[in-house]
């Protein structure tokens, strides 16, 4: 990730100061009109990222900037109004007090570090733990993240990997004042089904709404004169946001698609690219070479998830990028939004078994697991923050060297609008078939890379696995071949099959072990049998556990 640092320390690459506090900055050279880094008489503030409805809030630079710190509203109310991807800071001269804050989905973040009367601040977790060794702060690390991280491969929403530290939570404003901190949420996303329209009008409501947040990412791009760039896969989310886009006139696309050589993602993707004349670049994952890369990948992605998943993706749209192109947009999270998240069409509380590994390999922790759901009222709000804020969204961290990564789906209005929605008309992707076919028809004429038809009929999801036992029979499914060319990356075949990955893991793991024995680090033992593991992402954790150890620990 990119974006803003600073504290009350005297920072080495420190751009602006006051009193005890510096700041500095690390951000793409993207959208810069919309960035904010600048001091006035009575303030230092600052903010990074893009904002869709710029324009609609301020018509010049200064404006822009007398918005945030004009006292006509509050901050909250302010931040509400805001569209987009972003993250920034305000320090009034006057009271000594600074302010904190991000977009609604934590795309981008703040963590943060409180410790006799120091505190640091960072855009992520591995510059932030970076800027403390710099200062020689002392840093413990922390058992909770320890154990989420091996239980789920990501942070928890709030977890830092330092016990003195924490993330910002989505939509939340820190106050740091008199060297103690209190933090406010401006913006909650609930999942509270109240929305008492008929379905017909429910599927119109989402259309006139898809088509605002599309539009008004897309025309982002045509306002700063940059040229469209989308993910497209033969999921629904990409093809969604890149159809409807060119239904709405934005027809002139770049396409990127990466997956296994033949996979269903390629060709589905080249289809419809070919279809509706897009410019499409594939990148083959037919090699590994991205997964020997644990520490530059960790700091691009911020080192809260496990770095395998997203290193294809930043390594596939490096091979194509080039500063002409404005947004990365993509279908980010639509499918969990879209019904994925429900696993009944009751209000469920939230399943910590769900995606987490095996209790026979990392047993629960009741303690630790009551502090994750705690503030979670069922499945859908836990899924939505933990899972797809905390986990798929490292997919898109990384992504921020080359410019910021926006989908339909994290717009606010479209968020409220689908958590709003009774649980029958999401479970098991209803609206989400029944939307394409009452508008666009066309679209459901590309296959779907999940069930390997064409997506036409709700009852080929509802009856999914009965579906692809049909078509392709138990053995079939069920074999390693099958699995292994069904796969968008099979890292697992390349880890069993390449002893260089494996020596790899091996060396990244031993000195961290080591360091973990004597330090009488929690989890050792389990981190130690993760790194003798024949499953791939079980191994991978305990690399990339190993290397924040180092980090925390050692002079690397």
């Amino acid at each position: 990730m990119r974006g803003f640092f600073g504290g009350n320390i005297e920072l080495d690459k420190a751009e602006m100061s006051f009193a005890e506090f510096s700041f500095g900055r690390n951000s793409n050279d993207q959208f810069v009109e919309d960035k904010i880094f600048t001091e006035t008489d009575d303030f230092i503030l600052g903010l990074d990222g893009v904002i869709l409805n710029k324009k609609e809030i301020a018509h010049d630079a200064q404006d822009w900037v007398n918005y945030l710190i004009k006292q006509d509203l509050n901050l909250a109310q302010k931040l509400k109004r805001l569209k987009g991807v972003f993250h920034g800071f305000i320090l009034n001269k006057k009271t000594n007090e600074l302010n904190l804050f991000n977009d609604i989905t934590g795309n981008k973040n703040f963590s943060y570090y409180l410790k006799n009367g120091s505190f640091v601040f960072s855009y992520d977790e591995i510059n932030l733990i970076q800027l403390l060794k710099s200062h020689q702060l002392e840093m413990t690390l922390s058992p909770l993240s320890k154990y989420n991280f091996l239980a789920y491969s990501y942070l928890g929403s709030t977890q830092s990997w330092l016990e003195e530290g924490k993330r910002l939570a989505p939509g939340s404003i820190l106050n740091f004042k008199n060297g103690k901190i209190s933090i406010e949420s401006y913006k909650t996303l609930v999942s509270e089904p109240n929305n008492n329209s008929s379905y017909d009008k429910v599927l119109s409501d989402f259309e006139e709404l898809m088509q605002e947040a599309v539009t008004l990412q897309y025309q982002k791009d045509k306002d700063s004169h940059k040229q469209h760039f989308t993910t497209l896969s033969g999921g629904l989310d990409s093809r969604a946001t890149t159809l409807l886009a060119h239904d709405l006139g934005f027809k002139e696309q770049t396409a990127f698609t990466c997956s296994q050589s033949g996979y269903a993602d390629q060709i589905i993707a080249e289809e419809i690219a070919e279809a509706y004349n897009f410019e499409h670049h594939f990148y083959a994952l037919d090699s590994f070479e991205h997964l020997f890369d644990i520490e530059n990948i960790n700091k691009e992605i911020g080192g809260s998830a496990l770095y395998s998943g997203p290193a294809h993706v930043m390594f596939g749209i490096d091979k194509f990028w080039n500063k002409d192109y404005g947004i990365i947009h993509s279908g980010h999270i639509g499918d969990g939004v879209m019904g994925a998240f429900l696993s009944s069409t009751q209000m469920s509380p939230p399943n910590l078994s769900y995606g987490r590994i095996r209790a026979e390999i990392l047993a629960h922790h009741p303690d630790f697991d009551a502090q994750i759901i705690e503030k979670y009222n069922n499945e859908e709000e836990y899924k939505l923050y933990e899972r797809a804020f905390c986990g798929a969204a490292c997919g898109v961290w990384g992504l921020e060297q080359f410019s910021y990564n926006i989908a339909p789906f994290i717009d606010r209005d479209i968020l409220d609008f689908l958590l709003a929605l009774p649980y029958e008309f999401k479970y098991k992707r209803k609206i989400y078939i029944d939307w394409m076919l009452k508008f666009h028809p066309s679209w459901t004429e590309f296959k779907l890379e999940s069930i390997h038809s064409k997506p036409n009929a709700h009852w080929k999801f509802k009856y999914e696995l009965e579906y692809m036992r049909i078509r392709f029979g138990w053995r079939k499914l069920l074999s390693k071949e099958f699995r292994l060319k069904f796969n968008m990356a099979p890292e697992q075949y390349w880890f069993e099959s390449s002893k260089a990955l494996q020596n790899y893991y091996a060396k990244e793991v031993k000195e961290a072990l080591e360091i973990a024995s004597d330090l009488k680090l929690p989890f050792h033992k389990e981190m130690t049998e993760f790194s003798k593991s024949k499953d791939y992402t079980t191994r991978a954790k305990a690399s990339h556990l190993a290397y924040i150890i180092n980090l925390i620990y050692t002079n690397k």
